[in-house]
């Protein structure tokens, strides 16, 4: 959602709940900055979280309705003078029931023969152990790669996968074994356990996009990342189930700014030809602060 590089507050805590103060600025088709007199609107719908309120620069009244926080307002949009939108988040994830699944991350688990066979000697009742060697199984088996796959039988047979295929493989061992899991995205941090990264493509102390497992088990939800496991020396790897909830945080909503007044072209798209507007909202800087 945000480009690479963005910082959240000390103490951030995954489950906690938290702010957003995002800025936009008017840009041309081409990208270039531009100056935007004119009306616009403010759109937000989530189902993962619950918005506690959204608010608006430019005096926009914002309205809210079920899951959606919508305002409008008319004003003058600029690099200098941006649309802010602060979203106040209440992130309630890990105090759900097992029985409300709220999988952010969707695959369609088709062709799975291989996978199958991959998993057998796990056996099929879930519990820590079985936990522990799945995490195991794919650590010893599965490199981090270079590119997403497409399914479950890819990654088992290819051997490799970013973090999603990672959280995806895991996700369909404990299903496969009777346990309860969902999928996760957001950000997380690259931080340094005794001065060894455990993110090495993004710069320390920053947050880039991640996916990873929430897991029941014992009473609760654990977080757990197959991809730290699997990719981390020894001393690191046993932080990937629940030590690490602080450096996470889940992707946020996003809002929708629709410049109303802004010129149109026409726009060839195949079969129908569609206005679209040569002047866009951008987001250029993220503020995330700690409720």
């Amino acid at each position: 959602m945000f480009d690479d590089g963005i910082k959240a507050p000390t103490g951030m805590k995954y489950g906690s709940d938290f702010s957003l103060k995002l800025s936009y600025a008017p840009v041309s088709k081409e990208g270039t900055p531009v100056v935007y007199k004119g009306r616009f609107d403010v759109d937000c719908f989530d189902p993962t979280y619950s918005v506690k309120d959204m608010i608006s620069s430019h005096n926009v009244p914002v309205i809210t309705k079920g899951l959606v926080h919508e305002g409008g307002g008319e004003g003058e949009i600029s690099e200098a003078n941006t649309l802010v939108v602060t979203l106040r988040i209440k992130e309630d994830r890990l105090s759900r029931s097992p029985s409300q699944r709220q999988p952010m991350i969707g695959f369609a688990y088709v062709s799975t023969s291989e996978t199958d066979e991959f998993l057998e000697e796990l056996g099929n009742s879930f519990n820590a152990e079985y936990l522990g060697a799945a995490l195991e199984k794919i650590r010893q088996n599965i490199k981090y790669g270079t590119q997403a796959e497409n399914l479950l039988d890819d990654i088992v047979r290819n051997r490799a996968g970013i973090c999603r295929d990672f959280a995806c493989l895991l996700d369909y061992a404990v299903k496969k074994a009777g346990g309860i899991s969902d999928m996760a995205k957001g950000r997380a941090m690259n931080l340094r356990v005794r001065g060894i990264p455990v993110f090495r493509t993004i710069d320390e102390g920053t947050y880039g996009f991640h996916g990873w497992n929430e897991i029941y088990h014992n009473g609760e939800w654990n977080l757990v990342d197959p991809t730290i496991y699997t990719n981390s020396p020894d001393e690191i790897k046993e932080r990937a189930i629940n030590e690490v909830r602080d450096i996470y945080f889940l992707e946020p909503p996003v809002p929708s700014i629709y410049l109303i007044d802004a010129p149109k072209v026409p726009v060839n798209k195949g079969m129908i030809i569609l206005n679209e507007p040569l002047v866009t909202a951008k987001l250029v800087s993220c503020e995330i602060i700690n409720s």
